[in-house]
Order: structure tokens, then C-alpha cells, then sequence
């Protein structure tokens, strides 16, 4: 018997969608700045040069103000951050729950375990809430059918196929 590779849940999935949104977005802000700086720098150093307007430089430098005011407010870096620290934690805990440790012992039925598991996500998601409006599908079945079939396996089984 093989054993199947862990698929996660659907706030998984989603959390990691968003991080690599806030991140993209994030970069491209960065990005954009840089640009705008070496666009400043540039015509500064070569104004005299080709009789540029001053208006040109200094509608470059409120854009460039404009960027980096938005990045501030929109807070790209601690969205990022928030969301990569979200999916973590759900990454950890569909492990913990697929490998029974704890909190997720073996009990009696599969159901407890779920349960707890269940609840964990929800405090999560609770703790995160200000992210809520990133997830899109966090509400869909948070147990993948992986996760089943490898919290059912034996330790001896895949002892076996590590060997």
C-alpha cells in the first residue's frame, strides 16, 4: 500500500492563494517604486541637459509619494505576512491530525478528532479575522479525503513502505 500525499484543507489552499496575491502585489509595488526612483534620479541628473520641465519631475515624485502611501495604508508586507503565517498554521494542523499527535490523539471514533480539528480552524480563522476578506472557499470541506486515509493507515504500514 502506498501512502497518498497529504492534500489540505480548503483554508489551506485558500490562505496560500491570498499569500502569494499580497505577495505578488506587494513586489510589484516595490517594484514600481524603484522604477519611479531611477526615473527621478535619472531626469534630476540629466535636467540641464534636456531642459526638462520641472512639472514632468514633480508629477513623478507625487506618483512615487502616491505609491508609497498606498503600499503604507493597504499594509501589502503584514497581508503577506499574515496570510503565509495563516496557511502555516493550518498546514501544521492538517499534519498533526493526519499523523494522530497531538492534539488529534486516536480516540474511540474518528469524529472527536474532527471535531477538534474543526474547532482549531475555527479559532484560527477567528484569530485572523481582519484576513477574512482575502479567502475566497475558506468555508468549503476542510477534510480531504488524504487526510482520512492516512490517519487510518498503521504506523507499521508506513513504517514498511519508509524502509
Amino acid at each position: 500500500m502506498t501512502t497518498p500525499d497529504l492534500e489540505f484543507p480548503a483554508l489551506y489552499k485558500s490562505a496560500d492563494a491570498a499569500s502569494a496575491i499580497a505577495q505578488s502585489t506587494f513586489w510589484w509595488t516595490i517594484r514600481a517604486e524603484y522604477f519611479l526612483l531611477f526615473c527621478v534620479a535619472v531626469l534630476s541628473a540629466t535636467r540641464s541637459l534636456s531642459g526638462l520641465n520641472p512639472l514632468v519631475l514633480t508629477l513623478l515624485l507625487v506618483v512615487l509619494a502616491g505609491l508609497f502611501v498606498f503600499k503604507v495604508y493597504k499594509r501589502l508586507d503584514q497581508d503577506w505576512y499574515r496570510c503565509r503565517a495563516l496557511a502555516e498554521s493550518v498546514k501544521t494542523s492538517t499534519w498533526r491530525f493526519a499523523m494522530r499527535a497531538h492534539p488529534f490523539m486516536d480516540a474511540e471514533s474518528v469524529d472527536q478528532p474532527k471535531a477538534e480539528f474543526r474547532n482549531l480552524l475555527r479559532d484560527i480563522l477567528k484569530a485572523n479575522h481582519n484576513l477574512a476578506e482575502n479567502l475566497q472557499n475558506a468555508d468549503a470541506d476542510q477534510f480531504t479525503a488524504s487526510m482520512h486515509t492516512i490517519r487510518q493507515m498503521t504506523l507499521v504500514s508506513v513504517h514498511k513502505e519508509v524502509e
